[in-house]
């Protein structure tokens, strides 16, 4: 227990407590200096004006505080202009200015010293360096394993020093013994000031640290309703709606089959594969958004060629672009090796590229690139279709951002695609982002690692 509790008092800040304190010191500083100037300049200009008669003792008494108070007035100057320049230039990280402000500690203390020294000639008090022990203490916060043998350095000069100009040996023990409790009082008040000061300090960062996770937690809980909101969403809408017109079609289409033609079946046979392959779509969405919110979708990064896996996903999703007239262009320079999950690179170029097609008019384009830019490769999907406004792409990847906008053909999304190609870009190790114009067009963004 007492190992433990000495390890407590020499116990060292951590850097930001530490940046704190320095940051505090300064500022103490430069109102000590505002206080030191005038105090100084009024005792250098009234002892100068009642010095006494050259040669006496009270001429030599009165030469020493005039030099003491000069110096401490130089110091503080330069002190003062130091410390200005710190705090607004805002440069607390120095460890120079620790070391500084241990020194200007121990300096006022000293001063102390001599001014009880040259005080001997005429008074046996050791007011200023009572004083000074006791203030320095409460304006300084430097950690006790400095303090307590900077007071017992100037306790020695102080003992040895007290004996110059006074002669009496019974002031001189008297003011030996004050002196012993000017630096305990020092001490004391040091060590409780430091000990007062680290536990505030910490106490403030675990608050601020709580305040944090509670906020931290309060976005993870709005992020889960959201999340929830939505799923109930897409289930009570968008994955009702096909289905109700897969079974009423297909009710109408039996009770009626004998009173159509070939061509009318045809229509509502269209009809209805076109609602099962966008329940489908919406239903696989689901599954992977709703693996991806319980963290069930594991992570298998291998060295692929990219050109191959585009050509793949383009192709399978041709027909679309096919039906609307959009033209589709690779550009790959030259063969580039990516290590990532394959079926997530899968899935993002897949969502990308249905997102572009659904929003770009018929006879539009769209263009996917990618190019080496040091260790990531850098992909782009780019269309000239409707595009969006800084409003929806602020929206665009998170849950609780509105339903999906029709297409151009009025095709219908449930908007989990974008969000779904987040996170796996995000597993993968890369970036995403949107560039887009309304009535100009999109351009998505996101990179990947280059193989080794």
């Amino acid at each position: 227990m007492k190992r433990d509790s000495l390890k407590r008092f020499f116990e060292e800040p951590d850097e930001n407590v530490r940046n704190e304190i320095r940051e505090n010191n300064i500022q103490r500083m430069l109102y000590l200096s505002l206080i030191v100037f005038p105090v100084t300049l009024f005792h250098i200009i009234f002892f100068f004006i009642n010095l006494a008669p050259e040669g006496t003792m009270e001429y030599k008494w009165g030469l020493g505080i005039i030099g003491s108070h000069t110096f401490a007035f130089l110091f503080f100057v330069a002190v003062g202009i130091i410390f200005y320049n710190q705090k607004r230039k805002k440069q607390f990280k120095n460890f120079s200015i620790d070391l500084f402000i241990i020194l200007i500690f121990f300096i006022m203390i000293l001063l102390g010293v001599i001014l009880v020294v040259f005080d001997q000639i005429v008074t046996p008090a050791i007011t200023p360096y009572l004083v000074l022990c006791a203030i320095i203490s409460l304006i300084i916060l430097i950690p006790p394993r400095f303090t307590i043998p900077l007071f017992l350095i100037s306790y020695v000069l102080f003992f040895i020093g007290i004996a110059i100009f006074q002669k009496n040996p019974e002031i001189i023990l008297s003011n030996r013994v004050n002196g012993i409790t000017a630096i305990s009082l020092g001490i004391l008040f040091s060590v409780i000031m430091w000990r007062n000061t680290l536990t505030r300090y910490r106490q403030r960062n675990i608050i601020e640290k709580q305040k944090l996770e509670l906020e931290n937690n309060l976005l993870e809980l709005q992020d889960a309703n959201a999340s929830k909101d939505k799923l109930f969403g897409i289930i009570g809408h968008d994955l009702t709606t096909p289905f109700n017109l897969i079974t009423g079609l297909s009710e109408f289409l039996k009770e009626n089959v004998r009173d159509y033609s070939v061509e009318q079946i045809e229509k509502y046979l269209t009809d209805i594969h076109k609602a099962s392959l966008q329940a489908q779509l919406l239903l696989q969405e689901l599954l992977v958004w709703a693996r991806l919110q319980t963290g069930n979708i594991l992570f298998n990064p291998v060295q692929f060629d990219l050109y191959t896996v585009c050509k793949k996903v383009t192709d399978t999703i041709l027909p679309v672009s096919s039906a609307k007239g959009i033209s589709v262009k690779i550009e790959i320079e030259d063969p580039i090796k990516i290590l990532a999950d394959k079926e997530m690179v899968k899935t993002i170029l897949r969502n990308l590229f249905s997102n572009a097609l659904k929003y770009t008019h018929p006879e539009g384009y769209v263009l996917i690139k990618a190019k080496r830019e040091d260790s990531v490769v850098l992909i782009e999907v780019e269309d000239n279709g409707i595009g969006m406004t800084p409003e929806e792409i602020i929206q665009l990847f998170s849950t609780t951002g509105k339903k999906s906008n029709p297409g151009t053909l009025n095709e219908k999304g449930s908007g989990l695609g974008l969000i779904i190609c987040k996170d796996f870009v995000e597993k993968c190790g890369g970036k995403i982002w949107v560039e887009s114009t309304l009535q100009k067009g999109s351009k998505f963004s996101f990179t990947l690692p280059v193989a080794p």
